[in-house]
């Protein structure tokens, strides 16, 4: 297995996005994860649109971002190619983001693919390079439409954003970069890594960790849980 990056899911405004930058400074194989959200944004691990600007003063290039669309957002590109979520947290912030992962969270979706690959254009002019498509066995037959046109990756998900470890990993794509996640955190990574080695092979890989790394009341982004994350994981990464 080789284990490109970790994707570090839901910081939000009770971190400070230099932490971040330190964070990558110290491991630079992470990847942070943005959830925009029309109707979340300021809350729990959904930025705030002031935050957002704050992390493209202090960025650098090297900074891994990707950015995970959820909601309303999410439902307008996919069904109509509105793109104006874009204006909404502020079209600097999109230079920070080389991937969009599209946040199903096991519901179905309704794709019109003229118009979302039309807005795909917009989005890729940003440098947005790969499209995360959430692996969650409602939503799968979406990705083979999508990597006709697109540079279109699963992430296997099949708890739906829940943040619960699964009973066996599946097997990567043939010839595709797949992501996992389920229940990551710095109490199981080892194992689990281990257990998905077992189910990949020798083929390159990234996970995805969120709810295991926030305070016990979910109010917080937990730097020590993060840290301890990367520690545990770094042994696994071959860049």
């Amino acid at each position: 297995m080789k284990l490109r990056y970790v994707t570090i899911t839901g910081a939000d405004d009770s971190c400070r996005p230099e932490d971040l930058v330190a964070l990558s400074s110290d491991w630079p194989f992470l990847e942070f994860g943005i959830l925009l959200s029309a109707s979340a944004m300021g809350g729990p691990r959904f930025p705030s649109a002031i935050w957002l600007r704050k992390f493209v003063d202090v960025w650098r290039p090297d900074v891994r971002v990707s950015c995970h669309l959820c909601g309303r957002w999410l439902r307008n590109l996919l069904s109509g190619g509105d793109t104006a979520f874009m204006g909404s947290v502020g079209r600097l912030v999109w230079e920070l983001f080389s991937r969009l992962q599209l946040n199903f969270h096991a519901r179905p979706h309704r794709v019109e693919w003229e118009a979302f690959l039309g807005a795909t254009d917009a989005l890729r002019a940003f440098g947005l390079s790969q499209f995360i498509f959430q692996f969650d066995a409602v939503n799968d037959g979406l990705l083979d439409a999508a990597r006709a046109h697109l540079d279109a990756v699963p992430l296997f998900d099949r708890s739906g954003g829940a943040g619960i470890v699964p009973e066996s990993w599946p097997e990567p794509l043939p010839g595709v970069l797949c992501g996992y996640a389920g229940g990551l955190g710095p109490q199981n990574v080892r194992d689990e890594l281990s257990r998905i080695e077992a189910s990949v092979g020798d083929v390159a890989i990234w996970i995805d960790a969120e709810t295991r790394l926030r305070s016990d009341d979910d109010l917080k982004f937990d730097l020590q849980k993060v840290r301890r994350f990367a520690e545990l994981s770094a042994p696994f990464v071959q860049q």
